[in-house]
């Protein structure tokens, strides 16, 4: 018999998603809700800990407010597979593997994630929307309650290799239903992949997780010991979601200042900005944003304003970087951001976005409009792709012995092959 245990900080999302599923349920189950809408817990692991001591049955299954389980035989099959497969610390619906890829299949906000699977597949991590354990060996790992709201099944799931205890992906897919922005909130992710490396990072040089890969930064090394020694401990991660090909730095780098918008985390604009000795200022309409990124001083200063419309005078500074940004907002606004960017800039406008919204890329990210090299050529930027997209490199397989083949082929064919554009608009001298 399984427990489920769940922390909800929206009851009509939990009655929608996980309960309406569970009640279609052949089988006998324990429901352990917390009631989390007063924010009474702001570290999620204390309070799953907590709603895990009350369960008395042989699993336990840790599940987000928004899942729902396909199938009214779900639980059934997932505990068929707990008791069927041997050595093992946790099973999940969704994970990565020892290589860095996406292992296991779940439709996630309305796109699918990952490749279908018909038999339980080993993984090095799993996704946090969903993991069961044997509640003995729960009780003697629980979660770090150290860590908010990131990381902390990847922290078991690394103690449990340790222990030389296995993970395994099951076919056993759900919905994940969520609603909540997908941009990463940057401050809680970055303080608890920070802890998530510092504990783990001497044992596994490189952490593979469902959101990005955890590794040292070489970067780091032609930075002077004197800067190295004020670097926030986020900076010597790379975290691959928000990691951007040495070739920006090039555009940003040839003015003397740059304003970049969205002021999504990206921890290398601030040694660029230290070895270049670049003014910079960040933009964004979310203030946790910037009070993320002011924590880790990427920028000089900060400005809470919408990127539709910039507070600045024409020409204000060298170049304008655009990431991770037009991809989450309509079309319109989208135009109206690089229409701004244009008048703000005196020398180029830099975007990086995901090209054409690949689902194989997205992480099960909801993406609000889809841009392509096409459309943005007919803006006046000159495209080519940073990245080769994942499900390519799994069809070619003579990349594998000729790695420098990836940024050939991405950058020299954005349309079909890269899962990221870089575009660079030159504007005429003012």
């Amino acid at each position: 018999m399984i427990s489920v245990v769940c922390v909800f900080n929206d009851k009509r999302t939990l009655e929608c998603n996980l309960i309406a599923s569970l009640r279609q349920q052949s089988t006998e189950y324990t429901l352990l809700a917390v009631d989390n809408t007063t924010n009474q817990y702001t570290s999620l692991p204390k309070a799953l800990n907590n709603a895990a001591k009350e369960a008395t049955t042989e699993y336990l299954m840790f599940s987000h407010q928004d899942v729902y389980l396909i199938g009214k035989s779900w639980l059934t099959r997932a505990e068929a597979f707990c008791k069927t497969l041997g050595n093992t610390g946790a099973i999940g619906v969704a994970g990565v593997n020892d290589k860095g890829e996406s292992v296991g299949f779940i439709v996630d906000r309305g796109r699918f994630w990952g490749t279908p699977i018909e038999m339980p597949v080993a993984a090095a991590t799993l996704d946090e929307c969903l993991v069961l354990i044997p509640r003995e060996l729960f009780m003697k790992n629980q979660f770090d309650e150290g860590f908010r709201f990131h990381s902390y099944v990847s922290d078991l799931c690394l103690r449990f290799k340790r222990q030389n205890l296995d993970l395994h992906v099951i076919p056993c897919p759900v919905y994940h239903n969520s609603s909540t922005t997908p941009i990463f909130k940057a401050g809680n992710i970055e303080k608890d992949d920070s802890r998530l490396y510092l504990k783990h990072g001497e044992m596994f040089s490189t952490i593979y997780k469902t959101t990005g890969t955890l590794v040292a930064d070489p970067s780091t090394s032609n930075v002077p010991n004197s800067l190295l020694s004020v670097i926030p401990v986020p900076m010597a991660l790379s975290v691959h979601q928000f990691d951007v090909d040495k070739r920006v730095f090039a555009e940003l780098s040839s003015g003397c200042s740059f304003l970049d918008l969205g002021v999504i985390p990206f921890e290398q604009l601030w040694i660029l900005r230290a070895k270049k000795g670049l003014y910079s200022v960040g933009v964004s309409s979310s203030k946790p944003y910037l009070i993320s990124s002011k924590r880790l001083k990427i920028h000089d200063e900060y400005i809470l304003a919408s990127t539709d419309y910039l507070p600045f005078q024409k020409g204000s500074f060298s170049s304008v970087l655009i990431k991770g940004l037009l991809e989450y907002n309509s079309k319109p606004n989208g135009v109206s951001t690089i229409q701004s960017a244009i008048y703000t800039a005196d020398r180029k406008v830099v975007i990086v976005v995901q090209n054409n919204g690949y689902p194989f890329e997205s992480h099960g990210e909801f993406f609000a409009s889809v841009w392509t090299a096409k459309e943005l050529r007919l803006l006046g930027f000159k495209t080519s792709g940073l990245h080769l997209r994942r499900d390519i490199q799994r069809l070619i397989k003579v990349i594998e012995l000729l790695p420098f083949m990836k940024l050939i082929l991405a950058r020299f064919f954005p349309n079909q092959l890269s899962k990221d554009l870089l575009c660079v608009k030159t504007l005429p001298e003012k």
